[in-house]
Formats: C-alpha cells, sequence, structure tokens
C-alpha cells in the first residue's frame, strides 16, 4: 500500500453567477454579509495536488445538509487522516486502527466543557470515565442485545480477580430490570453441555402469571423448580406455595433431625381437675365417628392436612389419658388382689377350724 504525504490545495469551481464577497475581515462565498473568515454557500472539496494522483476521486469534501456536518473522504488507500502540529490533539502520522489518539480523547455534548466522555491509557489499563453530572454512562449496541467484552471487567473495582467483580458501598449493586410487565428479570448461568444444563433465576413481572415471585429453575425456564412468593414464602416443585406457609414442598422431605416449636403442651392431663372421658364414654364416641375424641377423621386430614405440632400435641394427650387409663385399672387391680387376698385368709381360717 502506497503511503502519500501532499499538500492540499483548495480549488473553487464556481459558475458565472458565484457571488464571493470581500469584506475586508470575511470572505463570503454564495454570502452577501460572510460572519466567518470563509463562508461558503454549497459544498467545498480539495483535491489532490500531487500530478500524478487521479484527482477526479482522490479529494476531501466538505459540506452541510442543514442539519448535520460532513467531512468526507473519496481516498481509496490511505483513509483520512487529522494532525496536529501542537502535539495536543490527534497527530499520529500512522494509525493502527479506525482512529488512533497519542493521548486522551474528548468527546463534549457541544454545550459545556465538563459535560463529555474521556478515553485513555496509562499504560497498563485503559479508562473510560463520564463527566456528566446526571445519567452517568450508556453503552449500546445497535442490535439491541448484544455487548461482548473479552477481559475480566471491574465496576468500582480497581484490579477484578473474575470476569464481572462490583464492589460498591451502595447497597444496590446489580440491578437487572426488565422493561415488559408480562416478562421476567432474568439471570442465566449456562454450562458447557447446553440446555437443559443452564440454570435461571427470574424476578416475574405485574403482568405474568408468576407476578411478583422469584423463580430457580434448573432446565432453562421451563418449570421452577423453588420459587419465593412477594411474602417470602418458599414453594419447592410448585409455582404458588400456599399464603400461610413459609416452606411448601410438593414431594418428599428427609431429614436427620426436625425440631418443632411447641405453644401448649398436654401437660394438663395429669391435673387432679383434669376431666377424663371414661373408657365406656370414648367407646361410644369412636363407635359412633370411627376416631377418637380430638383427633381429626380421615377426610379431614386428607383435605386439609396434618399440623406436625398440633398432631403431635394431640397423640401425646391421647398416650397420657392412656397412662391414666393403665393407672386407673392398676389401681383397680391392686384392690381387687387385696380383696382376693382378704377372702384366701377368711377360708383359710374357715377350713383350719
Amino acid at each position: 500500500m502506497k503511503r502519500l504525504t501532499v499538500t492540499l490545495s483548495f480549488f473553487f469551481v464556481l459558475s458565472t453567477q458565484a457571488q464571493i464577497t470581500d469584506t475586508g475581515n470575511n470572505v463570503g462565498i454564495g454570502f452577501n454579509n460572510p460572519g466567518q473568515k470563509l463562508d461558503v454557500k454549497g459544498a467545498i472539496r480539495s483535491f489532490n495536488s500531487n500530478p500524478g494522483v487521479n484527482a477526479t476521486w482522490d479529494n476531501v469534501t466538505i459540506w452541510s445538509d442543514g442539519y448535520n456536518g460532513y467531512l468526507h473522504s473519496n481516498g481509496d488507500e490511505g483513509g483520512f487522516f487529522i494532525k496536529s502540529n501542537s502535539g495536543n490533539l490527534i497527530h499520529l502520522e500512522s494509525p493502527v486502527a479506525s482512529l488512533t489518539s497519542q493521548g486522551q480523547i474528548s468527546i463534549t455534548n457541544g454545550t459545556a466543557n465538563w459535560d463529555n466522555i474521556s478515553l485513555w491509557s496509562d499504560g497498563t489499563k485503559g479508562y473510560i470515565q463520564t463527566n456528566g453530572d446526571e445519567d452517568g454512562l450508556f453503552i449500546k449496541s445497535n442490535d439491541g442485545d448484544r455487548i461482548i467484552l473479552e477481559s475480566k471487567v471491574g465496576i468500582g473495582e480497581q484490579n477484578p480477580s473474575s470476569l464481572l467483580h462490583i464492589s460498591s458501598s451502595n447497597s444496590n449493586q446489580l440491578i437487572i430490570q426488565e422493561e415488559i410487565a408480562g416478562g421476567a428479570a432474568t439471570l442465566r448461568l449456562d454450562v458447557a453441555g447446553g440446555a437443559p444444563l443452564n440454570t435461571t433465576i427470574r424476578r416475574f413481572g405485574s403482568g405474568h402469571v408468576l407476578s411478583g415471585k422469584l423463580g430457580f429453575s434448573l432446565d432453562g425456564g421451563i418449570n421452577q423448580h423453588f420459587l419465593i412468593d412477594q411474602n417470602g414464602n418458599i414453594g419447592i416443585g410448585l409455582n404458588s406455595p400456599c399464603s400461610n406457609c413459609k416452606l411448601d414442598v410438593d414431594g418428599k422431605i428427609r431429614s436427620e433431625e426436625i425440631i418443632v416449636e411447641v405453644v401448649n403442651g398436654p401437660d394438663d392431663v395429669f391435673e387432679d381437675d383434669y376431666d377424663l372421658r371414661t373408657l365406656k364414654e370414648t367407646k361410644e364416641y369412636s363407635s359412633k365417628n370411627n376416631h377418637l375424641p380430638e383427633i381429626p377423621s380421615a377426610k379431614e386430614m386428607e383435605a386439609n392436612g396434618v399440623g406436625l405440632a398440633d398432631m403431635n400435641m394431640r397423640l401425646l394427650k391421647k398416650i397420657e389419658e392412656l397412662t391414666l387409663y393403665q393407672i386407673e385399672l392398676l389401681e383397680k387391680l391392686e384392690q381387687q388382689n387385696k380383696q382376693l387376698q382378704e377372702q384366701h385368709k377368711r377360708i383359710e381360717n374357715l377350713e383350719n377350724k
């Protein structure tokens, strides 16, 4: 690829109607009252002054469409170069990219020198800094869904230790927001091998059937294997945990030990004033209802389930009542045994006379 170092001269091709105004300080082409050193109504085209180069296509054109300004290079090899002799702006004669700057690049909004974005390098790290006072820094992809970073990223962290390292004293360190009411803000964790090995964590929007819930899925979001509702209730294997259950499980639970808090234990059974049903009364009740007193029927248990703490206390109460029945029977047996012994002695005395 050839390199041309040329001196560019401006040639203005004027028609017979071209109007040139020279006020002494400013020159206007197509303007009666030029406000700048050179005001041109129309495009400006600069040709390559090298006589060995085809000047009809190797040129630079400057123009405006009324809304935007344009600077266009029609060269076919060297591209477009901006050089500053002062050394403060862009001054590389051999750029290695579409835009190469030796030093900091600042992009302003045209209204304030402090509302800008700066790009620079310290030799080891590259920096992008926004100096605006309100909205921060926005990075947007034209296709709307892909921004690819091929190295570790630190947010609030100078030396990231992972692909994404967030360090902040603010409690809102990471926010993922879904803009569609019926959708869900989703964090997906993929494993090599693809579906169904990827995991999703979703916060469902107001228009979704699982509105307000946080779901964990191990099959790419087809089923919610673990779900938390707005009240902090947890459902495992189901989408709607019961409203008064902190943990609702559709399936078996295996545990070495479960500790259940008890509010009212049945120790009153052993109080002297406890009203214990007689065995006859218990027999009559069970014969009529097919279950023990104070124990729910099979239909009630199938419909409402069984409260572990409540049922254990009810069963303990029945065990304590059974103990009282046994004690009562034991006392009767002891009394009967005593009576039998006394009768036996009487019989022996009668026989010895």
